[in-house]
């Protein structure tokens, strides 16, 4: 069976994995999740890359447990270089851990920690058929349509807003950069006299 969404999510998540799954479905977005559409004896691997490079749009189920799955970061990354649209569902109050931070950098996630399961789960299922519409059916791609606006009790945050790790990496990066171009000025100016 074809599928449009890929459910990336650690283990002690399924059960929320499960109901993004059948809350896509009832809203007619055919879904790929693990284990249930890996065949017995099936490489695991294959499938997921398969299954990722198939699909248009990857939901990432974003907690503390999938910062420590290690299987979440490949996942992404090969969402992120197969350009597809990465949807980020948080589950707590979860920061991508730091070598995830680049492919999600630019990506929009749900946040759904002060809302009723149900809700989030209904409006992020609403928001999903919205952005596979607005796709060519040819493919995904990793910028995120802004022409769709925000479905009703989701609040949609970029990846990183509000959360200190990501600003004290944007900031060592301008350090670092400063330092690189003031150095080269320095230089230049010994040259010169």
């Amino acid at each position: 069976m074809a599928h449009e969404v890929f459910i990336s999510h650690a283990y002690k998540d399924k059960g929320i994995a499960d109901a993004i799954c059948r809350e896509l479905e009832s809203a007619n977005a055919r879904c790929w999740i693990a284990p249930r559409n890996i065949s017995t004896g099936e490489d695991w691997t294959k499938a997921i890359r398969k299954a990722i490079d198939s699909s248009r749009v990857v939901v990432l189920v974003l907690s503390e447990n999938a910062n420590t799955a290690t299987h979440i970061e490949r996942e992404i990354a090969n969402a992120f270089y197969t350009e597809r649209i990465i949807m980020p569902f948080r589950l707590d109050n979860a920061i991508p851990r730091r070598s995830m931070l680049s492919y999600l950098e630019n990506v929009r996630w749900f946040d759904s920690v002060n809302l009723p399961v149900e809700q989030n789960l209904q409006a992020f299922a609403v928001r999903a058929k919205e952005v596979l519409s607005a796709l060519p059916v040819s493919q995904g791609k990793r910028a995120f349509p802004d022409t769709i606006k925000g479905a009703a009790g989701l609040k949609l945050v970029n990846a990183g807003q509000g959360a200190s790790t990501l600003s004290r990496v944007r900031f060592s990066t301008k350090i670092k950069w400063f330092a690189a171009v003031t150095t080269i000025i320095t230089i230049a100016l010994l040259l010169a006299l």
